[in-house]
């Protein structure tokens, strides 16, 4: 094991899981993670593989490392996600008032309700 790198991701239903084995007061984090499988995330990634690995992988957030040596970056989750999600669709949002494009929609629908 290497200082530094990701040994697995610890969800609630784990824990219950070892609480309910009496495996929490006898064994370390390193020995209940050993041969775990990590999905993982790399910096230069786009955000909509972020979104098909989280899908697949069943979790709701991913390590983000490095590709060299593998070193812990950070991570994300779908909060992070759909907050950047969020953020795009206001801009485009703001994007089609200041063009115009809403406006124009709203008086042909209110000119058709007039008539």
């Amino acid at each position: 094991m290497r200082a530094g790198s990701v040994l697995g991701l610890i969800d609630p239903p784990a824990i219950l899981r070892w609480r309910r084995a009496g495996k929490h007061r006898t064994t370390t984090l390193g020995e209940l993670l050993a041969g775990s499988k990590v999905t993982l995330a790399y910096p230069d990634e786009y955000l909509e593989g972020l979104s098909d690995k989280l899908l697949m992988a069943n979790v709701s957030h991913l390590p983000v490392v490095t590709r060299e040596g593998l070193q812990l970056a950070g991570y994300v989750g779908w909060k992070d996600l759909m907050r950047v999600r969020s953020r795009k669709q206001a801009e485009e949002r703001e994007r089609s008032t200041l063009l115009g494009f809403g406006t124009r929609r709203r008086k042909k629908a209110d000119a058709a309700e007039s008539v």
